[in-house]
């Protein structure tokens, strides 16, 4: 027997029996050791048993909850969680911790109660597999399809190895969890108060100089974030360090390959990343990074006979080529919208330019997408196609902006342009009609929390709405209410949009808007719309 207790008793001021081992470290299964404090060196046990006894009473609070029942709304919960959070923050920042601390923050975690786990409380920073398999799920359902540039066997793999700190999973269960937000009307923290979110850089940062494709990914996902909540300065941040390691690894020449497993999502990623760069500079108002001659195919045809790589034409791969026509057609028009002023003549080469651009539009609308497929893509059924929609409604408003132009320039002159005002007409209803199929068919239901999934959703919305607000147009009550609401509901989660309520309010006395906002008020409370338009004149972006 030894004169002292062993280490692992001292360190958490528990009673030794002085064995060899003692009977508490065979119990616990770690190893008895004796006389390997430093006695001169207390601050370091002394942190460490502080930390201990408040995992005993965090587990003690926890036992008692559980006997008393307390029920989910109690307001105890919120209390426990901010304990149990600011416990395991502590524990992280402490260097080569030892394994009875581990141990007994393991013993916390399974302690548990389930009626905690299932709390929205413990869903905004989840810390079990069952909560991150959840958002996972959430990712893949929703975000997946529209930008299919991460293979989700990828994802749940790591998930399955508990890789917990990796970037590539923080980034994109960060995204979930905003739309997670989103989804439950929940308010919507800043990016740098998300724990997801600063994992996500902390640990990018940590792996800047590995050259690797998950790097990539992650800025990715940090850069669809950054665009979200209007954040310009880190999105052009990490879309530059995406660029960089991109042409690292040759990704503008990458093709899908059976030989690589990785091939498809390197193209996959360089296609996304033009999208993005324009998306910057959309938004955020932000200068282009990729200079690039496009290649002008609409439609990618690749022979898989003659290619000594065996190259395969996938399906994520094809939507990308078209997220690649998309964005040649949105600089063609971005380069000429600049000389289009109200005060100025337009000359006839920009004209012509415009005329030359709105066939390539209509063209690549038909290529991109049937008739038939149109009507039913925003269904629940054809989630899969979220992301052909995607590139319609870019394209759609595209077309609405080019015969905006040409009928300014023919009413200037003392025309009509008719044959454009129809057009723009057509496109704006159909725009419409797509994204709330039930304008239609009654019968039909959209995909559940479609205003949260992109924002050029809400844009399109907007853009058609605008259009036919602007030409006077008869507007049936029920396309401009479907679309009013959905810009409303999704400037809470897409800050990247607020341009949006700017021209609504400039609408405010309008009958319609004073419609819809009662509609709304009454479905969320009059708090929502106030609340709404607030938030939206202390933003940080209200002058991109």
């Amino acid at each position: 027997m030894n004169s002292n207790p062993c280490d692992n008793c001292r360190r958490s001021k528990k009673k030794c029996d002085r064995n060899n081992p003692c009977s508490r470290c065979t119990s616990q299964g770690v190893e008895c050791v004796y006389n390997k404090i430093n006695n001169f060196k207390r601050g370091a046990v002394t942190k460490y048993s502080s930390l201990l006894n408040r995992a005993d009473n965090l587990k003690i609070l926890l036992e008692k909850l559980v006997k008393e029942d307390i029920k989910i709304c109690s307001s105890d919960i919120g209390k426990l969680l901010e304990h149990w959070q600011g416990l395991k923050r502590q524990i992280d920042i402490i260097k080569d911790v030892e394994l009875p601390i581990v141990l007994a923050w393991s013993q916390i975690e399974e302690s548990l109660p389930n009626f905690i786990c299932k709390t929205s409380s413990l869903v905004k920073t989840p810390n079990i597999y069952e909560d991150y398999k959840l958002l996972l799920d959430l990712y893949v359902n929703y975000l997946h399809p529209v930008y299919p540039f991460i293979d989700p066997k990828k994802l749940y793999g790591l998930l399955e190895l508990k890789q917990f700190t990796n970037p590539l999973v923080t980034s994109t269960l960060c995204r979930a969890q905003v739309l997670w937000f989103a989804i439950n009307y929940e308010n919507i923290p800043k990016l740098e108060e998300l724990e997801f979110y600063r994992l996500s850089v902390t640990n990018s940062i940590k792996h800047q100089s590995k050259v690797n494709l998950e790097q990539i990914q992650t800025c990715i996902n940090l850069v669809f974030l950054e665009i979200q909540q209007a954040v310009p300065n880190a999105a052009s941040k990490h879309l530059t360090q995406a660029i960089y390691i991109g042409h690292q690894l040759d990704l503008q020449n990458a093709l899908p390959s059976i030989i690589d497993s990785e091939s498809e999502e390197k193209a996959c990623c360089w296609s996304l990343l033009n999208y993005l760069d324009f998306s910057c500079f959309f938004y955020l108002r932000q200068p282009r990074l990729i200079r690039k001659e496009f290649d002008l195919n609409i439609k990618p045809s690749i022979d898989t006979t003659s290619s000594p790589n065996m190259i395969y034409l996938s399906a994520n791969y094809e939507l990308m080529r078209y997220f690649d026509c998309s964005v040649q057609l949105n600089w063609d028009y971005a380069k000429l919208k600049p000389y289009f002023k109200p005060t100025e003549n337009y000359t006839e080469e920009h004209i012509y330019q415009l005329k030359e651009l709105l066939p390539r539009c209509k063209i690549f609308l038909k290529l991109l997408i049937g008739e038939d497929s149109l009507i039913t893509i925003n269904t629940y059924s054809a989630s899969a196609k979220l992301g052909y929609f995607h590139i319609y409604t870019i394209i759609s408003m595209i077309i609405i902006d080019i015969c905006e132009l040409l009928v300014r320039h023919y009413e200037k002159k003392g025309k009509t342009g008719e044959s454009y005002l129809k057009l723009q007409r057509e496109h704006s209803l159909k725009l419409v009609e797509i994204l709330f199929p039930h304008l239609k068919n009654p019968s039909a239901k959209s995909i559940p929390n479609f205003e949260f999934i992109d924002p050029i959703f809400p844009q399109g919305a907007y853009h058609s709405c605008k259009i036919l607000l602007n030409r006077k147009l008869v507007l049936n009550r029920s396309y401009f209410g479907s679309s009013y609401k959905f810009c409303i509901k999704s400037t809470k989660l897409f800050l990247c949009i607020n341009n949006i309520l700017r021209y609504f309010q400039t609408y405010k006395d309008h009958p319609y808007i004073i419609r819809w906002n009662k509609e709304l008020e009454k479905e969320f409370g009059t708090w929502y719309v106030k609340r709404v338009f607030t938030e939206f004149d202390h933003c940080n972006c209200k002058n991109i």
